[in-house]
């Protein structure tokens, strides 16, 4: 995926009339231009519109009634100041003509006259056009707060709102970033239903235009809205939002019917961005300031905070505790405050301040940290900010104070409202280690960014003894560092492979950004797995109030988030099963760029209704990036020859889904699985198993059978022998309850990711593959 910085943006057009336009409406206050103006600014860019003439207050009709066409017919609008809705104001007639122009000024000059704004009678023709499904579209430039500038697309006309709610969520219009290529763009519109009826493209369906006019007219808004944004620091103005609703298909062009179009001036406000590599300091620092730590209640978050860094090597040479009235603690020393500290130091800053008093208190010790260049990385353990008025109102002024800083002294602040992180082997990490399922067996390439701490730590526990993320950020409200900015941290680090990202909110510009990391995963052969609250109205309610985030449009953020190579969960259970997937399965991303066309996913069980189950969850999601494998005919006749050993050949056909039958023994399962895997077709395997068979060696040893399943014959350990043996990627599923946990831990031991379902498996299986070919 390729993207475009702002500045570096080239517009093919003449833009000094343009931005005269956008100087005037900047000078009446408002920002909004008016839409002759608009009509010039849309002609300006290639967009059709409409013959049109505007009469400004007090000048003759004849002068406009001289030069309409005698036999056309118009649309007259009032042109009112900050008005950009007419219809509401009664403030449209049709069917005007040359005769009776001069009635109709005259009557919207006594309508209007008196308002305040009223600036003349704007005179559009009348087009025509086929009216029709897909006829009428809507494209804008909208700036994001978290995407930046960004091109809309989709069904237009009165009915827009109304066909939002009723088409498939996503469908009825597509929210692309401008900085993303015209290309990724157009792959993204062409999947919409109403660019596939514009184009024809549906039975029955004649073209209105063609792909080429769709482009051309997307890559225009697009430029646009990348010369003139918030991000592009040659630009003058900003394109708050410009729209055409409708723009209709008339004679194979579109042509707008309105437009409405606001800018502003660029407001050259503190540099707010981060210095992300001070993280290091965060993460793992040298030298430690601690101020919450208490002697008298041993479990204060703070104590246990300095009993990690303890265990971890530090001394009272890299440690300072914080305290008005203790002397020592934990044979640390204490300092009176900060000041001391810098003696201390001889004003050198610490690494990494940790704050863990009262809000009250923490926001006056952040303050004077800031000041007196204290720390290079402050960690806000202290709940209370975000999360209440007061606690907003403060968090605010800091944040404020911190921007102001210049950058090269400004300090990086996770928090405030954190559990801590683990960064390797150092930890800020305060909760009882003895109450996580934690048990350090796991792969060890995973980290999890999350905004809530509670989130990670049991997902550290809920992913025991198959994943043991070797790091794990807990970043609370955001107030500086965000769940971007640790992601760009680590993205290469190359001991990591997957990242989970748990999101309520996003910081300005995150959107984007993520866009682009995600896109740099993939290139890296890594996983990006996403779980973001807020898809309904009170989801993203919640979140605000959890950790003081802006949630932003959900649908908007999970396809982008795709697009990009990310993959999207919709549950905790789907993220941990992903996290378990990605983790496991290595070789994909490699996979993916030998392979030409679609993956080829083989697949097989022992039970009818399993077979249905892959088929249907698998299938259900993306199929246009995957396929059943299309085995070889030595592959076929392979199967075929496995199935007449085993004696059942009369019972089995081969399908897409192999449906091996109960009658399947061990060795069956293993020739049919490595025959599978071994076709060139095959990119991942999908092999489920309901154990409850008497042909299977699935049961540990045990009274009333001689079933071991320990044994080298037996499914498991064939299973553990292919994976160790083949480097192609599959996964298990593994049904049946309690009985068999102990069967699926041990294909997780032996790297294969195992699922206790066929349906999970398929659509874990799903999202991988779609996120990487």
């Amino acid at each position: 995926m390729y993207f475009d910085s702002p500045e570096a943006v080239k517009l093919p057009w003449n833009m000094e009339r343009v931005e005269v336009l956008f100087e005037n409406a900047f000078k009446r206050g408002d920002g909004i231009l008016f839409e002759h103006e608009v009509y010039e600014v849309f002609k300006s860019i290639g967009l059709d519109v409409p013959q049109h003439f505007f009469l400004k207050s007090g000048d003759d009709a004849k002068s406009i009634s001289d030069k309409m066409t005698p036999e056309a017919r118009y649309v007259a609008k009032v042109v009112l100041s900050g008005v950009t809705h007419k219809t509401e104001t009664g403030g449209i007639t049709f069917g005007v003509s040359a005769q009776n122009v001069a009635m109709i000024v005259r009557k919207m000059t006594e309508k209007f006259s008196d308002k305040a704004g009223f600036e003349g009678v704007l005179f559009a023709s009348e087009i025509e056009y086929e009216k029709g499904f897909g006829s009428e579209i809507i494209i804008g430039i909208y700036q994001d707060d978290f995407f930046g500038p960004t091109v809309a697309f989709g069904l237009g006309g009165t009915n827009t709102e109304y066909l939002k709610d009723v088409i498939k969520d996503g469908m009825a219009q597509r929210f692309i970033p401008a900085a993303v290529s015209v290309d990724t763009a157009m792959e993204s519109i062409l999947e919409l239903p109403a660019a596939k009826i514009i184009l024809g493209r549906v039975r029955g369906a004649s073209p209105w235009v063609s792909e080429e006019t769709i482009e051309g007219l997307v890559e225009a808004f697009r430029l646009l809205g990348l010369c003139y944004s918030r991000h592009n620091p040659n630009s003058k103005f900003v394109i708050e939002e410009m729209e055409t609703n409708p723009a209709v298909a008339s004679q194979g062009r579109f042509v707008a019917l309105d437009g409405m179009l606001k800018v502003s001036k660029k407001d050259y406000g503190p540099d707010k961005s981060r210095a992300v590599e001070k993280i290091t300091s965060l993460l793992n620092p040298g030298s430690i300031a601690i101020a919450g730590a208490s002697a008298k209640n041993p479990a204060n978050p703070s104590n246990a905070i300095l009993r990690k860094f303890l265990k971890a090597g530090h001394t009272g040479e890299s440690i300072y505790l914080i305290h008005p009235s203790e002397s020592e603690m934990s044979g640390i020393k204490c300092h009176l405050n900060i000041d001391a500290v810098l003696s201390a130091r001889d004003g050198k800053p610490v690494d990494c301040l940790i704050v863990g008093v009262p809000a009250k208190i923490a926001g006056a010790v952040i303050l004077e940290s800031m000041k007196k260049g204290f720390a290079n990385s402050i960690q806000i353990i202290s709940a209370g900010f975000g999360e209440t008025k007061a606690g907003r109102e403060l968090e605010a002024g800091l944040a404020k104070k911190l921007h102001e800083l210049p950058k090269n002294i400004r300090p990086v602040i996770n928090g405030p409202n954190t559990l801590g992180n683990i960064y390797y082997n150092a930890k800020t990490l305060f909760t009882p280690g003895y109450k996580s399922s934690f048990t350090g067996k796991g792969k060890e390439n995973a980290a999890l960014i999350c905004q809530s701490g509670a989130y990670m730590i049991t997902r550290v526990s809920d992913l025991a003894n198959v994943v043991a993320p070797p790091v794990a950020i807990s970043v609370g409200n955001q107030m500086d560092l965000s769940v971007a900015d640790f992601l760009e941290f680590l993205i290469d680090d190359k001991r990591l492979s997957t990242y989970g990202l748990y999101i309520e909110g996003l910081s300005p510009g995150d959107g984007l950004r993520l866009m682009k990391l995600s896109a740099k995963a993939r290139e890296l052969g890594k996983f990006i797995v996403i779980y973001k609250v807020g898809r309904t109205e009170a989801g993203a309610k919640a979140a605000q109030g959890h950790t003081a985030s802006m949630a932003g449009d959900y649908m908007m953020f999970a396809e982008l988030m795709k697009r990009s190579g990310a993959i999207v969960v919709d549950s905790s259970v789907e993220f941990n099963e992903i996290m378990m997937l990605t983790s496991l399965s290595g070789g994909l991303h490699e996979t993916a760029r030998r392979r030409k066309g679609k993956a080829g996913i083989a697949a097989l069980s022992n039970a009818g209704y399993e077979k249905c189950l892959i088929s249907e969850h698998l299938m259900m999601l993306h199929e246009d990036k995957f396929e059943f494998a299309k085995y070889s005919r030595q592959t076929q006749e392979k199967l075929q020859e496995i199935f007449a050993k085993m004696g059942i050949a009369t019972l089995l056909d081969q399908s897409e889904v192999l449906d091996l039958s109960p009658m399947t023994n061990d060795e069956g399962y293993e020739a049919i699985i490595r025959a599978t895997l071994a076709d060139e077709s095959t990119d991942f395997g999908i092999y489920a198993i309901v154990p409850e068979t008497g042909m299977l060696n699935t049961c540990e040893v045990g009274e009333g059978h001689k079933e071991d399943s320990s044994r080298q014959e037996s499914v498991l350990s064939r299973l553990i022998k292919i994976r160790s043996d083949l480097k192609k990627p599959f996964c298990c599923s593994m049904e049946s309850g309690w009985k068999y946990d102990g069967f699926a831990q041990k294909l997780v031991d032996a790297g294969i990711p195992t699922f206790r379902s066929a349906d999970a498996a398929a659509r874990a299986a799903a999202k991988c593959l779609n996120a990487v070919f």
